[in-house]
C-alpha cells in the first residue's frame, strides 16, 4: 500500500512540475524562468 501511495505522489510532483514548466514556456522564456526563485522552490 505505501509503495502505492509513494508512486501517486511522484506522479503528481512530476505532473505538477510539467504544469509548471508549460506555464512558465507560455508565459516567459524557458532560461528566465528555471534560473528564476521557481527553480530553487523545487529543489
Amino acid at each position: 500500500m505505501k509503495g502505492n501511495n509513494l508512486k501517486k505522489v511522484i506522479a503528481t510532483i512530476v505532473m505538477a512540475c510539467l504544469l509548471l514548466t508549460m506555464v512558465g514556456v507560455s508565459s516567459k522564456e524557458i532560461v528566465p524562468y528555471w534560473s528564476s526563485e521557481e527553480n530553487i522552490e523545487i529543489l
